[in-house]
C-alpha cells in the first residue's frame, strides 16, 4: 500500500509539481527595454534518452518565450536587441533504491527494497543586458522537457516566469 502511495505521489510531483522561481536585480527600470533578440542556448538531455529532438525542443522553447515578451510590449530585434534571452533545458532519469525495512514482509525476511526511477528536469532562461551582459530577469523551473510534446509543460513555465517580469502587458484587443 506505501509503496503505490509512493509511486503515485512521485508520478504527481513530477507532473504537475513543477516549480518556476524567478530572480533580478530589484528596482530595475524594466520600461527602459524595448527590444530582445536569442543567444546560444544548450539542450543537455542525454542523447539515447532523448523523446524529441533539440531543434523541435528550441523551436518550441523560442516560439513560447518570444510570443510571452511580445505581449508584454517588446519586440524582437536579432540586430540590436537591448536583451539576450538564453536558456539552458534539460531532463536525466534517476533510480533510487530504498530499504524499506520490515514493513510488508513475510515471516522470515527481513527487509524489502524498492527502486524508484522518476525524471528531472529543469529550464532555466536568462535575459541579459546586451550593454553590460548584466542579468536582467531569470525563470529557473523544475520541468520534464523531455517528452514527445512538451509544449504544454514549456508554455505553462514561461507564462509563471514572465507574469512578474515588469514590462507591461499589452491589453489584448477582444
Amino acid at each position: 500500500m506505501r509503496y503505490l502511495l509512493f509511486i503515485s505521489l512521485a508520478y504527481t510531483l513530477t507532473t504537475f509539481g513543477q516549480e518556476v522561481r524567478t530572480e533580478g536585480p530589484k528596482n530595475t527600470d524594466f520600461s527602459i527595454y524595448k527590444t530582445f533578440k536569442f543567444g546560444d542556448s544548450e539542450i543537455v538531455t542525454t542523447r539515447n534518452s532523448k523523446k524529441i529532438s533539440d531543434a523541435s525542443l528550441d523551436k518550441i522553447i523560442r516560439e513560447t518565450v518570444e510570443r510571452e515578451l511580445k505581449e508584454k510590449g517588446m519586440s524582437r530585434d536579432e540586430e540590436n536587441g537591448q536583451l539576450m534571452v538564453t536558456y539552458m533545458a534539460g531532463s536525466f532519469r534517476h533510480s533510487e533504491i530504498q530499504q524499506l525495512g520490515p514493513l510488508g514482509v513475510g515471516p522470515g525476511q527481513t527487509a524489502q527494497n524498492q527502486t524508484v526511477s522518476y525524471t528531472e528536469g529543469s529550464l532555466v532562461i536568462d535575459l541579459n543586458d546586451t550593454r553590460n551582459n548584466q542579468l536582467i530577469w531569470r525563470i529557473n523551473s523544475n520541468v520534464d522537457t523531455n517528452q514527445a510534446n512538451p509544449r504544454n509543460s514549456v508554455e505553462q513555465v514561461v507564462v509563471k516566469g514572465f507574469k512578474k517580469f515588469g514590462v507591461t502587458r499589452k491589453n489584448k484587443k477582444p
